[in-house]
Parts: C-alpha cells; sequence; structure tokens
C-alpha cells in the first residue's frame, strides 16, 4: 500500500481526533518512515539513507530499532516513548523532522476537511513539545498544512535547511568552564556554529567543528514565517522581499554547584541545614544558570564519587576541620578524617573546578599545598556556624547576581560585617592561578 492511502486510512478512524499530541506524531511519523523505507529507491549513503536532503544515521543505536520494528504500532510506540521524554534526542527530533518533510504534500493532502483543523492543532503542539529540529520547523510546517505553497520542492529545502544546520549559543557564567564540545557535520545542506559568551575567568579548551559543506540558514520570513537562506531576497511562500536576518535563541549552560555536608557521628553539630538553606535560596531561583547537587551526610566514596560524576564548577564544603584534616564518616557510619593533602591531590584532578569554599575550622593551614587552577575559601583557624552562615548567604547571592568570585568573597564579609559579628578568624580568599 503506497503511503496516501496508508496516511489515508490512518486519519479516517474513528476518534483520531481525541488521541494525545505526541501519539498522533508518532503513529504519522511511524506510518511514514514503515512505507519509506520499504522503498529500495529511497537514496542511501553508507549506513544511512536520505530523507528530504538530509542524511539519517541508520546504525545510530537510538535510531536503529526504530527502522527495524516489525510493524508500525511498534515503530510508533518507540518514537512517542523518545518524543515523550523530557530530553528528547537530536537525533529522534531530526528523524521525524525529516519524516514530516518527505511527505508533506501527502500530509496536506491526506488531512480529512471535518478534522483537519484539530489535527493540524494536535500535529503543532506536539512538534512544539518535542523541541529540537521539529520545534524550529513547526511554525512554517503547520501553516503549509493549513495553506500549501506553490513550491513544495523549495519550502521543503529551506525547512531541510533549518533542520540541517547547527548553532550552538553559548552563555556561561563567571568562573565557568566548556571543554571537550565537537560538531561533526558532514554532507549536509546547513552550516555548523559554536558562539560563546561569558563572563569573568571563562575557560574554554577542546572546542571545535568538524564541517564539509553546506550553507547556512539564519532567518525566517518576518510574515509567514517560513525558514528563508541566507542568500534568498524574496520568501519562497508569501513572496515578501526580506531584509536583515532575525537573531539565534541563546542555550544557557547551567554552572554545577556542588554542596558537601558532612557531621559525623560523636562531633558537634554544624548547623548544616541552616547553610544548605542560605545556598539553595540565593541559587535556586535560576535553574536556568546553576545546578544545585546536595550531599548531606557525606561519606568518603560520595564525595569522590560526586566528583566524579558532576564535574562540578564549585565545590561548597561544610564540616569540622582540624590541622590534621577535614571530617567525614565511611559507609559503615564511622568517623573519618580526610587529609588536607589527600583531599587537594584530589581536587586537583578536576578540571572542572573554578572555586572551591570549605568552611571548616583549620581549613586555611593547607592553601599552600592544594593545586592553583581554582580561586580557593579557607579558614585559618576556628570559625563560628553563624559566620559561615552569613558568609555562605551573602557569597551565592553575589555569584546569583554574575559577580566574580572575589567579589563574592568580599561580599559575604561584608555581611558578617553588617550582623556586627567579632570574630578572630573569617574565610579567607586565594585567587586561582593562571598555568
Amino acid at each position: 500500500m503506497e503511503l496516501k492511502q496508508r496516511l489515508q486510512a490512518f486519519f479516517a478512524q474513528p476518534g483520531i481526533r481525541k488521541w494525545a499530541p505526541v501519539s498522533l506524531l508518532a503513529a504519522t511519523t511511524g506510518i511514514i518512515i514503515g512505507t519509506i523505507t520499504a522503498n529500495p529507491a529511497l537514496p542511501q549513503t553508507g549506513a544511512g539513507l536520505v530523507l528530504s536532503g538530509l542524511a539519517i544515521n541508520l546504525a545510530s543505536g537510538l535510531l536503529q530499532p526504530i527502522f527495524d520494528a516489525v510493524d508500525d504500532e511498534t515503530r510508533a510506540e518507540l518514537l512517542e516513548k523518545q518524543l515523550g521524554d523530557k530530553e528528547t534526542k537530536p537525533e529522534t527530533t531530526r528523524l521525524t523532522a525529516a519524516a514530516l518533510l518527505e511527505a508533506a504534500p501527502i500530509l496536506a493532502e491526506v488531512l480529512p476537511v471535518t478534522s483537519s483543523a484539530a489535527l493540524i492543532t494536535n500535529l503543532e503542539k506536539s512538534m512544539v513539545d518535542a523541541g529540537g529540529a521539529l520545534a524550529k520547523i513547526a511554525p512554517s510546517y503547520i501553516s503549509a498544512l493549513r495553506a500549501p505553497p506553490v513550491d513544495w520542492g523549495t519550502f521543503r529545502s529551506e525547512l531541510a535547511q533549518i533542520v540541517a544546520t547547527s548553532l550552538i549559543d553559548l552563555e556561561v557564567e563567571n568562573q565557568a568552564i566548556v571543554e571537550r564540545l565537537h560538531i561533526h557535520h558532514e554532507n549536509q545542506p546547513g552550516n555548523a556554529t559554536i558562539r560563546v559568551k561569558g563572563g569573568d575567568g571563562v575557560r574554554i579548551s577542546d572546542v571545535g567543528i568538524t564541517q564539509i559543506g553546506g550553507k547556512a540558514v539564519s532567518r525566517t520570513c518576518p510574515d509567514c514565517g517560513t525558514p528563508v537562506m541566507t542568500s534568498a531576497a524574496r520568501c519562497s511562500t508569501c513572496g515578501l522581499a526580506l531584509t536583515a536576518p532575525t537573531a539565534n535563541p541563546t542555550l544557557v549552560i547551567p554552572m554545577t554547584i556542588l554542596a558537601v555536608f558532612a557531621n559525623p557521628p560523636g562531633s558537634g553539630t554544624t548547623h548544616w541545614e541552616d547553610e544548605s538553606k542560605a545556598l539553595r535560596a540565593a541559587l535556586a531561583p535560576h535553574p536556568d544558570r546553576f545546578r544545585i547537587e546536595l550531599l548531606h551526610d557525606c561519606t568518603v566514596d560520595e564525595l569522590h564519587q560526586a566528583l566524579l560524576r558532576h564535574r562540578p564548577a564549585v565545590l561548597h564544603i561544610q564540616s569540622h576541620g582540624t590541622r590534621s584534616g577535614i571530617q567525614v564518616q565511611t559507609s559503615h557510619n564511622d568517623p573519618h578524617t580526610i587529609g588536607w593533602r589527600a583531599l587537594m591531590q584530589t581536587l586537583g584532578n578536576v578540571s572542572s573546578l573554578r572555586c572551591v569554599v570549605l568552611n571548616a575550622c583549620e581549613s586555611g593551614v593547607h592553601q599552600d599545598i592544594g593545586p592553583t587552577h581554582f580561586d580557593l575559601i579557607t579558614t585559618p583557624g576556628l570559625i563560628s556556624t553563624e559566620v559561615t552562615r552569613f558568609y555562605t548567604s551573602a557569597f551565592y547571592d553575589t555569584l546569583a547576581a554574575r559577580r566574580s568570585i572575589a567579589e563574592c568573597h568580599s561580599a559575604g564579609c561584608n555581611r558578617v560585617d553588617l550582623y556586627g559579628i567579632t570574630a578572630e578568624h573569617r574565610p579567607e580568599w586565594r585567587a586561582a592561578q593562571a598555568s
């Protein structure tokens, strides 16, 4: 059965208008993929195939089960699970977008007149919700279903440019690190660009693009919303004369804050709840800029595993400290002291760190033995939990205000002074040193 007949039969089902948007999108895409991949004349390249000029990797571990599915129902279930995921993978949205573009003229023709409005609305919602390439082409694609363009070939080519274009705008916080970021862009009609904008002390390493061929798309028609190529003088859908390109959206990369609190059995209370609350009150209102990872009653293993797993930019530790080291506990709930030298050697292997805050007594004894690639906040002697609580609150308030670590430290000391607290010792700051 040809694609047109299969889609007509699908949309003629009773109750199709009441389907969940993501189910409708997945089932439609499943039918399209199942039909066109069965065509031996479909263009292929290496381990992939070409849909609307877009190369799709058939060997992808995420996509291969979709192509190997025994029927459309199974294929639709796999697609719905991936498209409904809050972290939809780019490969899935790209495949779905390519399939919809391939079948666009047929889809516009077979949608039932009596229910097309509801079906198109549900398709639009599901495309926007899925994000990625689907969200980018949704306005223009949906407009084409409602009012088909004269030239489907040009229309699909322009939307394929949008799907194939890889544009990453990185806006990072002060002291952030961007590393091991690569785009491989080969034999695609679109372009690839990485743009990084950051504050003080941003470090960029191992970032690059591998690209062969392609033309960039950077604007849409201000009248009808159709994506158009940079060189286009007029919109292919409505004929409007085009001027300057529009701005590209920004992707914000959150700074990871790992906050570790330890209060081993037999030690005095650290009032860690107050410090944890102060940190979260400052940063939690900015989930797009900060990712907070909390460890309470931390053990040796949990600390090491969290450093490896989260690769934090800021490490905040609150516990008891002595001249020998910082106190935590073992997995058997026994008290344990991590030596200052062992701790600093471990932190020296965490290249993502931009700042370490050690709210622990006697933590300043090791300032000269530790690594220097991050800012370090320590205490030279005994310190009260009242001082560390006020310091912590102001430190992270200032970090949330996009200030440097030096300004965060100064603000922390200022907050202690404002409360009129007289203390023999207070946190000290050691700046990172250029490598």
